[in-house]
């Protein structure tokens, strides 16, 4: 149970990382579109 927790949480911060690199490469990508 504990493990089981401890690794849905790990998944659970995973994915939020993922969901923020790549909100961070859309707006990247939305400044140089911009600037071109």
């Amino acid at each position: 149970m504990d493990s089981l927790e401890k690794m849905r949480q790990i998944i659970i911060e995973s994915l939020r990382y993922y969901a923020n690199l790549r909100y961070a490469t859309g707006e990247v990508n939305r400044l140089l579109i911009r600037v071109c």
